[in-house]
């Protein structure tokens, strides 16, 4: 199994693009013993997931092993649990804002 980070295309109902043949030449290429029961994935998506996954490497391939307990994610170098989680920031500001306005009013949920 092989995972492959990037844009697809669609045309028609099926899903094509560099990122699909990425992904299937991963895996004829690591239809092998050594890598069988094993996920692989490209150089893109272990730069992704190399803070919070360890990451294998035999030559060129890359190999996902497991989960590790990363803490928060980082932006720019400055923790942060909220990357990419605009909507449900606002929707926290919004429920904080509304709350200290109604402080006194009982709320029911």
């Amino acid at each position: 199994m092989a995972l492959t980070t990037g844009r697809g295309e669609i045309k028609g109902k099926l899903l094509v693009g560099a990122v699909i043949d990425r992904a299937a030449n991963l895996v004829i290429e690591c239809d092998v013993d050594e890598f069988r029961g094993r996920l692989v994935i490209d150089e893109t998506s272990a730069h992704l997931l190399d803070g919070r996954f360890d990451i294998g490497r035999v030559g060129t391939v890359y190999t996902l092993k497991g989960a590790r307990d990363a803490g928060l994610r980082t932006l720019l170098g400055k923790p942060t649990a909220f990357v990419g989680r605009d909507a449900e920031l606002r929707g926290l500001e919004n429920t904080c804002a509304n709350a200290s306005m109604n402080m006194w009013q009982p709320r029911f949920w």
